[in-house]
């Protein structure tokens, strides 16, 4: 287990997905590649995520986006990530899940410029 991973609650890494072999992933990717664009949808949420794939996200290994700050409104229990991303649309999907894993979900993206 990775230091990133002893932080996380047990309850939240309890949520990821089995860690694939190579041949698995490779058939899977296989399937995902000639599927309609609702079965890649369906498809990616039945697998869910694997720990090491998801943290990527977070991680300074991230392309894609960087997260620059948290805020919480305790009355109204809203939750605001401030993210800093370069390509347009940016992959929200990592988000998405572990607010969904949170029992939470995402409302809105709202761009500043």
């Amino acid at each position: 287990m990775k230091v990133a991973e002893t932080k996380l609650p047990g309850w939240f890494l309890q949520s990821f997905s089995r860690p694939l072999t190579v041949d698995e992933k490779k058939e899977w990717l296989g399937l995902w590649r000639r599927a309609s664009n609702a079965e890649k949808a369906r498809m990616e949420k039945l697998q869910g995520w694997e720990a090491s794939e998801w943290l990527h996200w977070f991680s300074s290994g991230n392309e894609f986006w960087r997260m620059n700050g948290l805020s919480f409104d305790s009355p109204s229990g809203v939750m605001g990530i401030n993210l800093t991303h370069d390509d347009e649309p940016f992959p929200m999907g990592a988000v998405e899940w572990a607010a969904s894993q949170c029992g939470a979900e995402v409302q809105g993206i709202e761009r500043i410029t």
